[in-house]
């Protein structure tokens, strides 16, 4: 669930970059407050449609247009990180451990 939520959050920041109509920054900031009631409904039959349909009657005039700031790894270059061993295996194709020195060109 939680990279459904990070997932989502990288739309609300990717919709923050560009001009779109308040109505959409309203329904997108509703779906993001309530995605977790949101997702414990399966897609099949537009229960989830369904859902967010009486979800949006009740609230979206409500809903604010601000979409909200996230505290994303990417907003700091300190916190990138660097992977410089990779070790597969056994399973598969790999009979024995591989370690990779992705250091290395």
């Amino acid at each position: 669930m939680a990279s459904v939520v990070a997932e989502y959050q990288r739309f609300l920041e990717s919709l923050a970059t560009r001009p779109v109509d308040g109505e959409i920054l309203r329904m997108a900031n509703l779906v993001y407050s309530n995605i977790f009631h949101l997702a414990q409904v399966g897609a099949s039959r537009r229960a989830r449609s369904t859902r967010l349909a009486s979800i949006a009657i009740e609230n979206l005039e409500n809903t604010s247009t601000e979409i909200p700031v996230f505290n994303t790894m990417n907003a700091d270059a300190n916190n990138i990180v660097h992977l410089h061993e990779l070790s597969v295996g056994p399973f598969r194709g790999f009979t024995n451990q591989e370690v990779f020195d992705l250091r290395a060109r």
